[in-house]
């Protein structure tokens, strides 16, 4: 069996992978779930994900972890790309969700920053925060789903919206790293992603040599929450895979 590690979206924490943490488990995997909040905290310097994919390999050492499956979703796909970049011997098999391989255009980068210097404002904080929320949601999916995930939002410390924020602006650009996996790898986006459209999706998994893709309809940004079974299944065929190997 494997350790799987997920890695939560910004503007969420651990818990929505409550349901994947409890069924991997259940099926015999280890699962890791790190708050990655709390690894930007043991980060110096100017904020950076590969500072934060330096803090979870310490974390993974200090667990006596060597070797993972990745999954991450939005800010986690970009932590997972940063710790294959920087530690590409530890990654066994990853998937990749509502993510993109891609930097930030010039003008993206900038909204990006400027948001990080509004959310810590405290009269901006909870407008910010409820004009976002949505975002992280399909139009299908929306009605039923909003006041938790407005919920998780609202819980996550501005401070560490800003921290992350400024991470994920600074990030290259990372085909060239997924080109060099050779490892098994899924890739889900979905239909009704506002943040990050599909094409991004197929645009990330033609660098990777071994790899599916999975375009969910009736889902947004946050497929493990939205469409817990599709993404369930793609985790389960990556698992087999990787345990072939």
């Amino acid at each position: 069996m494997s350790t799987v590690v997920l890695l939560h979206a910004l503007g969420t924490g651990p818990e929505m992978w409550a349901a994947h943490e409890e069924t991997l488990t259940t099926a015999g995997h280890r699962v890791l779930v790190p708050d990655l909040y709390r690894l930007a905290d043991r980060c110096t310097g100017k904020p950076s994900l590969d500072a934060m994919a330096a803090a979870l390999g310490t974390s993974l050492d200090e667990q006596g972890v060597h070797r993972v499956v990745l999954a991450g979703c939005s800010l986690g796909g970009y932590l997972a790309m940063a710790l294959l970049r920087r530690q590409p011997e530890r990654v066994d098999g990853l998937a990749l969700i509502s993510t993109t391989a891609a930097a930030d255009a010039p003008a993206a980068r900038l909204e990006r920053l400027a948001f990080a210097e509004r959310i810590t404002d405290p009269a901006l904080t909870p407008l910010l925060t409820a004009r976002t929320a949505p975002l992280l949601l399909g139009a299908t999916t929306r009605a039923r789903l909003l006041a938790d995930i407005t919920a998780m939002a609202e819980a996550v410390a501005p401070e560490d919206i800003a921290w992350t924020q400024r991470a994920i602006a600074a990030r290259p650009a990372s085909f060239d790293v997924l080109a060099g996996f050779s490892g098994p790898a899924v890739v889900l986006a979905g239909a009704e992603d506002e943040l990050i459209p599909a094409a991004e999706a197929r645009r990330m998994a033609g660098s990777l040599p071994n790899v599916s893709v999975h375009i969910v309809p009736g889902a947004g940004h946050l497929l493990p929450v939205e469409a817990p079974v599709a993404v369930h299944e793609a985790l389960a065929g990556l698992l087999r895979q990787r345990e072939a190997v």
